[in-house]
């Protein structure tokens, strides 16, 4: 979970943005329909957020929204509840012999706000569960949940920490994977049957300081993952091998050119140990850039710089490569909302799949955009689309995929909208039985307290 961090008036009500709960939602919904051709470790160095141009509030930090929550103490509470029914064309992501699947898709959430201008707190429970009950072992049951405190300890100095647990199942191309397996030291390959299930234990903090127009920024993340063991027909398949910690630490340093105009330069490293010590390494990535923290309606920043990963095994090869990217936010009306980004990063695998032997490494590229429209006072419509290039350091096997989807609201009275969402996957490979498409489609309603 990824939470915005910016330096906050202290006369602002408690509140939760609109956009930044679709954003939570949408990210936990598309976590169901991305590809698992690679276990990918998620980012592990926290963005470094940079402070508003002399005390100038983000755009972001502008309520949008009428919901005014439930009251308690000194919280606001944001409960909401999304309840439909589903059909996935394509649950396993299998290449061919498809089997669709309908069932239900609920979506309970509980956000707890609460902000006195010096001491900003969230605490969150979201879930996400998909119940097909004619192909039991295409369930999915994630859930996240946990806080994030920003404390303005001075109007120039912002300190901030969260912690997160999340439960999350993955499926895989065809609902088996070969899975390597010790018996009687030897090592076997055998095939196991999805889903996968997993546990991640995620824990940061950051700081940020200005000075004038000289402004700098530190944090740091934790991320440590469990694997539950598999069982299958042939018996149980232990998983502890893939269980890992990856820690990070980033620094930025920026200096205001002129009131509108920001020039930065960051570094960050990565520490990635596995309970199997093939799959150990560490790395770095140096960036510099230029971003606005409010042209007219545009907020976002662009960066070149480099990057490298040492493996320590020498069945991967350390990589390195340019590095390029950024990250746009733009409100071109109150009705409008557009957001773009651009990344590359090192991924690691620890799964070793039919078309992914040796649960190689891999270079992702991928860039998206998220484009939200209100229609009218009853009718609001997001659309999105991602594209992403993994090129895995061994092997020779490439892949490419596209996601994209779209959700409409209608209000059918006050907190009530029905709802509707659609989700297409497709991936190309050069690897046997990997290239797949999906479709996702649900219908239902959604509260909103």
């Amino acid at each position: 979970m990824l939470f915005e961090v910016g330096l906050m008036s202290r006369s602002r009500k408690p509140f939760v943005h609109e956009s930044s709960l679709a954003f939570i939602f949408a990210g936990l919904s598309a976590l169901q329909i991305q590809p698992s051709f690679a276990q990918s470790v998620p980012s592990e160095v926290q963005t470094v957020v940079t402070p508003n141009s002399f005390g100038v509030r983000s755009l972001r930090d502008t309520p949008t929204r009428e919901y005014q929550g439930l009251l308690l103490g000194g919280w606001v509470l944001y409960p909401s509840l999304l309840v439909a029914g589903t059909y996935d064309d394509n649950p396993f992501q299998a290449p061919s012999d498809r089997k669709g699947a309908a069932g239900t898709h609920l979506r309970p959430s509980v956000i707890a706000d609460r902000d006195n201008g010096l001491h900003h707190t969230t605490v969150y429970t979201i879930g996400d569960f998909r119940i097909y009950p004619d192909l039991s072992t295409g369930n999915t049951v994630n859930i996240e949940t946990g806080f994030n405190h920003t404390w303005e300890a001075r109007k120039d100095l912002v300190i901030s920490a969260s912690g997160e647990y999340a439960r999350r199942t993955d499926m895989y191309n065809t609902g088996q994977v070969v899975n390597p397996f010790v018996l009687g030291g030897l090592t076997y390959r055998g095939t196991q049957a999805s889903p996968q299930r997993y546990n991640e234990f995620i824990g940061s903090v950051s700081a940020q300081k200005s000075f004038d127009r000289l402004f700098i920024g530190l944090s740091s993340t934790a991320r440590a993952t469990t694997y539950d063991t598999l069982y299958t027909s042939t018996g149980a398949l232990d998983q502890a091998y893939r269980n890992n910690l990856v820690t990070g630490v980033t620094g930025r340093l920026g200096y205001y050119a002129t009131p509108l105009l920001f020039v930065f330069t960051e570094a960050s490293g990565n520490f990635r140990d596995f309970r199997d010590p093939t799959y150990n390494s560490e790395g770095y990535r140096f960036v510099g850039g230029i971003g606005t923290d409010r042209i007219g309606l545009i907020r976002g920043e662009i960066f070149g710089g480099y990057q490298s990963q040492f493996y320590f095994s020498g069945l991967f090869p350390s990589a390195n490569s340019p590095v390029y990217g950024g990250k746009l936010y733009w409100y071109p009306t109150r009705a409008w909302t557009i957001e773009a980004g651009l990344d590359e990063t090192f991924q690691d695998s620890a799964l070793s799949t039919v078309g992914n032997a040796t649960g190689s490494a891999a270079r992702a590229t991928s860039a998206n955009l998220r484009i939200g429209y209100k229609l009218a006072k009853s009718w609001s419509a997001t659309v999105n689309g991602q594209y992403t290039d993994v090129a895995y350091i061994s092997g020779g096997r490439h892949d490419s995929r596209w996601n994209s989807g779209a959700t409409l609201n209608y209000e059918i009275w006050r907190n009530l909208n029905a709802t509707f969402e659609y989700a297409f996957t497709r991936v190309f490979s050069n690897s046997d039985g990997a290239a797949f498409t999906r479709n996702v489609f649900t219908l239902g309603a959604t509260y909103k307290y």
